[in-house]
Order: structure tokens, then C-alpha cells, then sequence
């Protein structure tokens, strides 16, 4: 179960380092703009806010990036595999929170919010059982 989790949790982890992306380095392009569905003259108004997002989605991403590093790499003590839980724990919460806060205040994005939050919940579910 711990391997089905890390493959969730890798599989978060990579959409947020792509939401990042899209949201920094590829500000404003084709591509940012068809997928959050932002009009060319809105661009440089939104872009302080999605810059803000683009951390938060890099935090999550690294950290769990790390917590997925310390469970292959570095639990052989119960400290270690300790910290590894409670980073996987948080982030995996924190994209499922806001993948579900997504569905509740904007139903036209349930699908983008589903893609966000049930690979969490599947990794949770399975870290629980681990």
C-alpha cells in the first residue's frame, strides 16, 4: 500500500509542479490562458496573483517531493519515516482542501477539481492502510 500511495503522491506532486509552470514561467501564454481560461487583456492584471499561486504550488510540489524522497531513500529510522508521514500527510490534505474548495465555489471546474483532489484522497486512503 505504501508503494500504491508514493505512485498517488508522485502523481500530485507532478500536477503541481506543471500548475506551477503554467502559472510562472509560462505566464500568459496560449496554453495558461486556455487552460484557466483568462482573457489576453487580463493578463498583466492577474499576474501578481497567479505569480502568488505559482509558490504555493511549488511548495506543495517540493515538499511532496521530499517526503517521497525520505520514504524510498531514508527510512530506517521510525524519526525520519515520522517526518516523511507528516509531510505527505499535509500536502496530500492541502491538494485534496483546495481541489475540493475548487468544486464547491466553482461547479464549471469539477472535473479540473477532481483531478486535483482524488489523486490526494487515493493517496491518503492508501498511506492510512500502509
Amino acid at each position: 500500500m505504501l508503494i500504491l500511495a508514493l505512485l498517488f503522491a508522485i502523481a500530485v506532486a507532478a500536477l503541481h509542479y506543471r500548475i506551477f509552470f503554467l502559472e510562472l514561467p509560462a505566464y500568459g501564454q496560449a496554453a495558461f490562458r486556455r487552460i484557466f481560461g483568462i482573457r489576453e487583456k487580463d493578463i498583466a492584471t492577474l499576474k501578481p496573483i497567479f505569480n502568488n499561486l505559482a509558490i504555493y504550488n511549488l511548495a506543495l510540489a517540493a515538499n511532496l517531493t521530499i517526503a517521497i524522497f525520505l520514504h524510498l531513500f531514508m527510512t530506517d529510522s521510525a524519526y525520519v519515516y515520522g517526518i516523511a508521514n507528516g509531510l505527505l500527510f499535509a500536502s496530500l490534505i492541502t491538494a485534496m482542501a483546495t481541489g475540493g474548495y475548487l468544486a464547491y465555489s466553482n461547479p464549471a471546474k469539477r472535473k479540473i477539481a477532481a483531478f486535483q483532489a482524488v489523486p490526494a484522497l487515493l493517496s491518503i486512503l492508501c498511506l492510512s492502510l500502509a
